[in-house]
Formats: structure tokens, C-alpha cells, sequence
């Protein structure tokens, strides 16, 4: 495998345990916590999609 692929996906498994443990926190019940978890794990996706595009696009202006 790239190492570079390797990341990518230790980044993912990584955004996906913190959200499972914070929505562990907040939330009782397996149904509810799955819920918020695939919430937080999206909003954290759509942040470093975000930050990545800003950052594409101040590189560009280069």
C-alpha cells in the first residue's frame, strides 16, 4: 500500500473513534449514539474538507 494511503485512512479510523467516544459522552442508548456519531464524524469531515479547499486555493493564488 502508498504510504501516503495509509494515512489517509488512519486519519478517517482516527475521526471516527473520537466521534464514536464523544458521542459516548453525550448520549444513551446504542441507536442514539450512532446517530450522533455519524453526525460528528460528517461535520468533522466537512472541517478538514473545508480547511483543505481554503488551503487549495491560497496555493493557487500563488
Amino acid at each position: 500500500m502508498n504510504e501516503s494511503l495509509v494515512r489517509y485512512i488512519a486519519g478517517l479510523l482516527l475521526c471516527a473513534v473520537i466521534a464514536v467516544a464523544y458521542a459516548a459522552t453525550r448520549k444513551q442508548g446504542t441507536r442514539a449514539i450512532a446517530r450522533d456519531s455519524v453526525f460528528i464524524f460528517v461535520c468533522m469531515l466537512g472541517v478538514v474538507a473545508a480547511v483543505a479547499a481554503a488551503v487549495f486555493g491560497l496555493c493557487a493564488l500563488k
